[in-house]
């Protein structure tokens, strides 16, 4: 049996009968339990159904519980079927019995989805009922031109009003008059008469000439705003009818100006590019017929990216119509606006009163005739700035020097001694590496703290350059150690020397020290893993002597 179409999350009851074989009512027995089939679906739904077997303890009447919310796993637009999955009735098995079946938001189409236990609102008549609120799409506009709104008891705003019959006193007031709003148009002929002035004069149909005069208006009662300033005046003011006193304070502002007014008060010529580059302006409409005409004039952008630029020009040729400036701008010329403006400019032959010398790589040849004082200071000199042709013959003279001793033009013997050298005077870069030495040190003037970690290394020792003289007996204990210490495997790891050879004093060493085996007629020398046997590692042919004790192995651990 169908039980009809819920919300989803709602709850339904369901009850149902079981009877025997005649027809009695009768109990379940063993439990009963009831699954949910949705649609046309095997996979059963548990969650949320709850039975009661003899519900109110009337025999065989049973009520099925079930709670359709979505985490119970239900869903809209679905129906269901209840059927029972466990439970046997007077010994036979009612298992796959359906007790009864219902749908989620799958028939009713006047089911309200956003209040509970909510449908359509109808009229008495049976007509729908309409909330505003609620239509399909409330903020966009509905039609309503077979509609009459009788009455409007409040509303906020109000558009595209076509026809009102009538309005609430004061509901038009100044503010709801938008800036426009009432346009010439609006009034019918003779609208405003006498009695729409509030003056104390009485205007005629046409005032007397004189009639208006400056009592008749009020202070300010002609602004800005009373002026229609979209209307051209027709008439021409009379001469010297506008004074200086008919502007306000900054009346004529930037905006007031157009390019032509700006260009004539500045003396300036405008024009617009009609192509160029990031150096150059081509404008045909240019009629200067002198080459070099514009040559020293600024100019200067007043459109686009480059509004505002201004460069020096440096050449005008007249045949093309092209103005050449500098520096590059930083974006090419286009058809931008530009503006020319001649400029005095400063005839240095005129003011030297000789010809200027040319320029040097773009800079001004210029003669130093006196520099302040500490004008050069020590971070002004460059390294290697003064070379040795700086000095004149004799320009380093016994005055040059702060000693307490005079130097001759040749110092005597002995003349400089150590306390003539300040701490630290002669450093690394005292000396000029690129010379050889010609001179031996003095005995013991090269000791230990004269050589830097690794500064001497094999390529700096020549052949026979240390005999038995140059080493110390220290020194050769030292080496003799090292060598007697030095374990088999770090000399057979060693790249320094000939290849390993079994044939060597390593490969004896091994012999003495490392695991040997004797196998028939073979010797085995093995390498200090007592595995290995190849080089240093080798084998030697053994011959025995019949009747002897013969020895196997000697193994060194």
């Amino acid at each position: 049996m169908y039980h009809g179409d819920i919300r989803l999350g709602d709850t339904i009851d369901i009850k149902f009968t079981t009877v025997n074989t005649s027809g009695a009512p009768t109990t379940v027995a063993g439990g009963l339990t009831v699954v949910a089939y949705p649609a046309n679906s095997i996979t059963e739904i548990t969650a949320g159904i709850t039975p009661i077997v003899d519900l109110d303890a009337r025999t065989g009447l049973h009520n099925v519980r079930v709670v359709a919310t979505g985490a119970n796993g239900y869903l809209t637009a679905t129906n269901y079927a209840l059927v029972v999955s466990v439970g046997t009735v007077g010994g036979t098995s009612i298992v796959g019995y359906q007790v009864g079946s219902f749908s989620i938001e799958a028939r009713s189409a006047l089911m309200s989805t956003t209040a509970a236990n909510k449908t359509l609102d109808v009229t008495a008549t049976g007509e729908a009922g309409i909330d505003w609120a609620n239509i399909g799409t409330p903020g966009s506009t509905q039609s309503l031109s077979a509609t009459t709104v009788a009455t409007v008891t409040t509303t906020t705003t109000a558009t595209n009003v076509t026809t009102v019959n009538g309005l609430a006193a004061n509901t038009i007031t100044a503010a709801a008059i938008a800036v426009g709003a009432i346009a010439a148009d609006a009034f019918v002929a003779g609208a405003i008469d006498n009695a729409a002035f509030n003056v104390t004069e009485t205007l005629t149909a046409n005032p007397a000439t004189g009639g208006i005069v400056a009592a008749s208006f009020g202070a300010g009662a002609i602004d800005n705003a009373a002026f229609n300033v979209t209307e051209t005046l027709t008439a021409n003011p009379a001469a010297g009818g506008i004074t200086a006193a008919s502007f306000g304070a900054g009346a004529i502002d930037a905006a007031a100006l157009n390019a032509d007014a700006a260009n004539e008060i500045l003396g300036a010529v405008g024009g617009t590019a009609d192509s160029g580059s990031t150096t150059t302006i081509v404008d045909t409409e240019r009629t200067e017929a002198d080459t070099d005409y514009w040559v020293g004039s600024l100019v200067t952008f007043t459109s686009g990216t480059l509004n505002g630029q201004t460069r020096l020009v440096t050449a005008f040729n007249a045949a093309t119509d092209t103005i050449t400036f500098a520096p590059a701008t930083t974006v090419a010329v286009g058809t931008h606006t530009y503006r020319l403006l001649p400029h005095g400019r400063v005839d240095l032959h005129l003011w030297l009163g000789v010809l200027a010398n040319a320029l040097i790589s773009g800079r001004v040849d210029a003669s130093v005739g006196a520099m302040a004082a500490d004008t050069i200071t020590a971070s002004a000199m460059a390294v290697g700035a003064i070379a040795a042709d700086a000095f004149a013959a004799g320009a380093i003279d016994n005055a040059a020097f702060n000693v307490t001793e005079t130097l001759t033009a040749n110092p005597a013997t002995g003349g400089i001694v150590a306390a003539s050298f300040g701490a630290g005077a002669i450093d690394n870069a005292a000396f000029n590496v690129t010379e050889t030495l010609t001179a031996n040190p003095a005995t013991g003037g090269i000791v230990a703290a004269s050589f830097g970690a690794g500064a001497i290394d094999a390529a700096a020792i020549a052949t026979d350059a240390i005999g038995a003289t140059e080493l110390a007996a220290g020194a050769a204990n030292k080496i003799a150690d090292s060598t007697l210490r030095r374990t088999y495997a770090n000399a057979r790891a060693s790249a320094d020397g000939d290849a390993v050879n079994f044939r060597s004093l390593l490969g004896a060493v091994g012999k003495l020290i490392n695991k040997w085996s004797i196998s028939g007629s073979t010797l085995t020398v093995f390498q200090e893993d007592d595995v290995t046997s190849t080089a240093p590692g080798g084998t030697q042919t053994v011959t025995g002597t019949a009747g002897a004790d013969p020895i196997t192995t000697l193994d060194t651990v």
